[in-house]
């Protein structure tokens, strides 16, 4: 009998090397249990009062993801006792077996922690019985069962399996014959399955064998179905994996996200979504092309810079053109555009005075005394005056009053430069306001009628004046503060066709001037 044994195990190791030089994976098991009877004295599976100990040797090769080839050697004992219904035996059964898998991809996913799977397969019982006939003690044997493959690691799995073995010679509990039925064995084990050999090939490592992937250069990591393809939530054709917005339907361009205006800008970075624009707008769009979205473009219609939001400025002066009074030339703010050559505040449009600061109040011209007389106009320059004055000071109502009292206030000796004793007081009220007054200088025009020689009238008027003029410094007034000139019978005030008008016309005029 050992030798009829050791012929069928040799039969099932050649089977399974043969296998296993053909496919990829082979993995050699473990495991220890009970066995029940069942045949002619009764049915015992699953009740347990009749187990005894068992074990079993299993050595498999892998055909496909499905299907498994390859033998159990089982070998265990029997004993039964129910008064003059008794037997005891021992057996030894390897059987040749095709095992079909549930993680085969189809039904459960290839490498599944738990994977259930069912066997058939056959061979023989070598039966040791002490009730056994004379027959041979070998009979066929049909097996099939169920188990469950629980992954611990990689190459080491922990198995829980029932084993249904059939001898059909009735040989063990020595009832041949009388029986309605062949002996059952049933096998209930535990133990430990070690796979070794290749894995099956699974090049982009997602679970899915490449002969089965349909998809397999899916990224690591990545979620994917029974195909071995990337998850798709959204339908869109690009994969969870790599779908920026995995949750929204999107274009394979944008990597999944969706585009609602069609300018390539995701909507999520689109801050424009409703309208097209470009890249350099996020999304907006830009009219003019100059860069900034019309949105936040105060000229949108025309290119300009950014610092002043989107508006033209032709002449570069940090002013744009709509409020540029002089769009051409560069100029300050403060000339809102314009050019100020002295930097007065002036453009040169209206400066009356461009290369020379000067105040608004003087049109752009210096006015040194500031009364609002630009220099150029102003007879007084450095001293504040009127306009009627033509900048100088107004003088006082007493003074004018004066001069017009001098007017014909002072008198000559008839033909002479000779001043009168009555003319004195007037010429003594003159010398004091110069006295009063630094600032004043003294103007003395000598007058005559058109009376005698023209010339004659000139030196005589002339003579007058210097009189008047000798006479006020005499009385202390500086030379310096009076000039005095004569002019004839040049400029007369009334006719000189009557008394009453010649006397007029002999006169001596004052005017001030002012000392700057």
């Amino acid at each position: 009998m050992r030798k009829q044994i050791a012929t069928a195990l040799l039969l099932i190791t050649s089977v399974v090397a043969t296998s296993t030089n053909s496919f990829s994976q082979a993995s050699l098991g473990l495991q220890l249990g009970t066995t029940d009877y069942n045949g002619d004295f009764g049915n015992y599976s699953y009740d347990f009062r009749t187990p005894r100990a068992s074990a079993t040797i299993s050595l498999f090769s892998s055909l496909n993801s499905s299907l498994d080839i390859g033998g159990h050697f089982q070998v265990g004992q029997v004993w039964f006792e129910n008064g003059d219904k008794n037997f005891k035996l021992d057996y030894y059964i390897p059987n040749l077996i095709v095992k079909y898998k549930f993680d085969n991809g189809y039904i459960l996913k290839e490498g599944a922690i738990i994977a259930p799977y069912v066997f058939v397969g056959g061979g023989v019982s070598f039966i040791a019985s002490n009730k056994a006939y004379p027959d041979p003690k070998i009979s066929p044997n049909y097996v099939n069962g169920f188990g469950v493959s629980i992954k611990l690691s990689e190459p080491v799995h922990l198995v829980l399996q029932s084993a249904f073995n059939v001898s059909f010679n009735d040989v063990g509990d020595g009832e041949k014959g009388a029986g309605k039925y062949s002996d059952f064995y049933l096998q209930n084990s535990i133990g430990f399955v070690f796979n070794f050999g290749m894995k099956t090939k699974d090049a982009d490592g997602d679970g899915v064998a490449d002969k089965k992937d349909k998809c397999p250069n899916t990224s690591a990591g990545a979620k994917v179905d029974e195909n071995g393809c990337t998850l798709d939530k959204d339908k869109d054709g690009v994969a969870d994996d790599i779908d920026k917005c995995p949750d929204v339907s999107g274009s394979k361009e944008l990597a999944g996200c969706p585009d609602g205006d069609g300018d390539g800008i995701a909507d999520g970075a689109d801050a424009c979504p409703a309208e097209a624009g470009s890249a350099d707008t996020k999304g907006c769009p830009d009219k003019d092309k100059d860069g900034i979205a019309d949105k936040d473009d105060r000229c949108p219609d025309v290119a300009g810079a950014l610092s002043l939001n989107g508006c033209p400025d032709v002449d570069g002066d940090g002013i744009t053109d709509t409020e540029d009074l002089c769009p051409d030339l560069k100029g300050p703010a403060a000339t809102k555009g314009c050019p100020d050559t002295d930097n007065d505040g002036i453009n040169d449009k209206i400066d009356k005075c461009p290369t020379a600061a000067g105040p608004a109040s003087s049109q752009g011209c210096p006015d040194t005394d500031k009364d609002g007389i630009d220099d150029g106009s102003d007879k007084c320059p450095t001293i504040a005056g009127t306009p009627t004055n033509q900048g100088c000071p107004e003088l006082k109502k007493e003074v004018k009053q004066l001069f017009q009292k001098a007017l014909q206030g002072i008198q000559f000796e008839t033909g002479k430069a000779v001043i009168k004793p009555l003319s004195y007081p007037i010429l003594n009220s003159i010398a004091k306001v110069m006295s009063e007054n630094p600032s004043y200088k003294l103007v003395i025009g000598g007058h005559t009628d058109a009376v005698g020689d023209d010339q004659m009238n000139m030196t005589l008027s002339e003579n007058r004046a210097a009189a008047v003029a000798n006479y006020l410094i005499a009385q202390g007034v500086n030379p310096i503060k009076i000039a005095s000139a004569g002019f004839g019978e040049s400029r007369p005030v009334d006719t000189n066709d009557s008394a009453a008008g010649r006397t007029r016309n002999r006169r001596v005029e004052f005017s001030v001037e002012f000392l700057q």
